[in-house]
């Protein structure tokens, strides 16, 4: 693929800017309360419902909500899950890089913005904007709510012809750059699309995503399709 030409670059979080056997919050979170996330689980299963189209995602992200609070979600846990969550290489140079380009770079998340901050620290800075969902803890640290994005899987066009709409640019001056199968939507804005280490991201459909980088352990690869 030619390289392109890019004013904007946004990534997921999970699995693209992150590394390890972790790459689902949603599953990490199940896992550490200690529900099964088996193909038979009640976790695997309502997640399959909301994919097959017989709930929307807010509703999916309240079914969440409810297991987490009948499992005691607290802070501490959320931290410790934070906390063993790490970067892909190359990130800070990846981000550099666009910066003196006069790329503008966001992040379009089905994650949670107050791990995303934490977990990229002062990374954070480089961002325009975050773009996830929300939760919120009470002052004893227990799980208030979960704030649904609405820019997750058939959301994100949405939030990339925001960012278009926002900053006056065109959908082929935008790249995209996710793994999974939520990100597989974002091609509908007209947008660029890069798939780095997929996950069940039918990387091999075309129209989905214009270049394919099957395994990476550096984020610096992607700058090979980008100028």
């Amino acid at each position: 693929m030619a390289k392109i030409k890019t004013k904007a670059v946004l990534f997921d979080f999970d699995g693209t800017l992150t590394v390890g056997n972790y790459n689902n919050i949603w599953k990490a979170l199940y896992q550490v309360l200690g529900y099964p996330t088996d193909r038979n689980s009640s976790y695997y299963l309502t997640y399959v419902d909301f994919v097959n189209g017989k709930f929307d995602y807010e509703k999916w992200v309240s079914i969440n909500e409810a297991d987490f609070k009948a499992a005691g979600l607290r802070k501490e846990t959320f931290d410790q899950v934070m906390s063993e969550i790490k970067l892909i290489d190359g990130l800070e140079t990846v981000l550099e890089t666009l910066k003196q380009k006069g790329i503008k770079t966001f992040v379009l998340s089905g994650n949670f913005k107050y791990l995303i901050k934490r977990v990229l620290g002062d990374l954070a800075d480089y961002f325009e904007d975050i773009s996830a969902n929300d939760i919120i803890f009470d002052e004893n640290g227990n799980l208030e709510k979960v704030v649904a994005t609405k820019f997750d899987y058939e959301g994100k066009p949405d939030y990339i012809k925001k960012v278009m709409e926002e900053h006056s640019l065109a959908a082929e001056e935008i790249c995209f750059v996710g793994n999974g199968e939520n990100d597989g939507f974002a091609y509908r804005s007209g947008a660029k699309t890069i798939c780095i280490n997929p996950d069940h991201a039918d990387e091999e459909n075309q129209e989905k995503w214009a270049a394919v980088i099957k395994e990476s352990d550096n984020l610096k690869d992607i700058l090979e399709y980008i100028e």
